[in-house]
């Protein structure tokens, strides 16, 4: 348990696929992307991160269908997993910010450990201080 909390025990994000690009995704990924950036305000997702969990990306899905499904593209590309419901989607920080994969000019290889454990635990913290119960969501029922 130790491990879930930790920073470091996140997968190295110097191994992200350099071809995770939004223009080489396929019409319905771009898509899903697009939902992300769509829904990212209201559902207090930061788009400025790489990483994100498993229960935003089911917030954006239950946001335009009836359920919660996360992509397969994303959940079953274990190459995708950061660690344990959190998936590397650079997609999203490049086409909403027009970044790289993780810098403007830069290799992926050349981001340095503490800048990656700095992105991750930026990730980390969004994720932790999200609370759904926190809301009335009662108004916007219809």
């Amino acid at each position: 348990m130790d491990n879930y909390n930790n920073v470091n025990s996140y997968k190295n994000l110097n191994a992200v696929n350099p071809n995770w690009i939004f223009d080489k995704l396929s019409r319905t990924q771009k898509l899903y992307i697009e939902k992300i950036k769509e829904f990212a305000d209201d559902l207090c997702i930061n788009t400025d991160d790489l990483t994100f969990s498993r229960k935003h990306l089911q917030l954006v899905s239950l946001s335009f269908k009836d359920n919660n499904d996360v992509p397969n593209w994303i959940v079953k590309d274990t190459s995708r997993r950061a660690g344990v419901g959190v998936y590397i989607i650079p997609e999203v920080r490049e086409h909403i910010h027009g970044a790289k994969t993780l810098t403007d000019d830069t290799s992926v290889a050349s981001v340095s450990n503490e800048e990656i454990a700095d992105m991750i635990a930026s990730s980390a913290t969004t994720v932790d201080t999200f609370n759904a119960d926190q809301y009335d969501l009662t108004s916007l029922e219809g």
